[in-house]
C-alpha cells in the first residue's frame, strides 16, 4: 500500500515508516496537519496514520477538512486510522465522528496495525 504517516514526532515516524517499509508498504511523511493536506492535493495514497495531536493543524480537524474535500475530491474517502496517546472510548468516538475509520491507541501494536492495513487493503473497513 501507499501510505501516508501524519506524525509530528521524529521517534514515532522512524519507528512507523520502518515497521511499514518492512512490511511491504511505500510510506511518505507529514510533519503537521497543515503538511497533510497539502500532501494531499499532490499525492494519493490508500490510507493515512494520522496523529491527532500535531502543531499547526491538529489531526481531527485534517481528518474533517479532508472529509470535507478541502484537499481534493479523490482523497475525501481515503481510509484514515487515528494514532492516539489517548485511550478512552470517548476519545475514540470523537476521532470516528471527525470522519476517522479507525482508532489505535499509541504506542501501536505491529501486528494490529499491519492487520487492520490489511483489511483495507482487501477493501474491509
Amino acid at each position: 500500500m501507499n501510505l501516508l504517516i501524519a506524525e509530528d514526532e521524529r521517534i514515532n515516524q522512524l519507528y512507523l515508516s520502518h515497521l511499514l517499509k518492512r512490511a511491504g508498504h511505500t510510506v511518505m511523511i507529514a510533519s503537521d496537519g497543515e503538511a497533510v493536506l497539502e500532501t494531499l492535493c499532490e499525492h494519493s495514497f490508500d490510507a493515512i496514520l494520522m496523529d491527532i495531536e500535531m502543531p499547526k493543524i491538529d489531526g481531527a480537524e485534517a481528518t474533517r477538512r479532508i472529509r470535507a474535500g478541502q484537499s481534493g475530491m479523490t482523497s475525501k474517502s481515503v481510509p484514515i486510522i487515528a494514532l492516539s496517546a489517548h485511550s478512552a472510548a470517548c476519545d475514540h468516538e470523537a476521532f470516528l465522528a471527525a470522519g476517522a475509520s479507525d482508532v489505535l491507541t499509541k504506542p501501536v501494536d505491529e501486528h494490529d496495525l499491519l492487520s487492520r492495513l490489511d483489511r483495507i487493503g482487501n477493501g474491509v473497513q
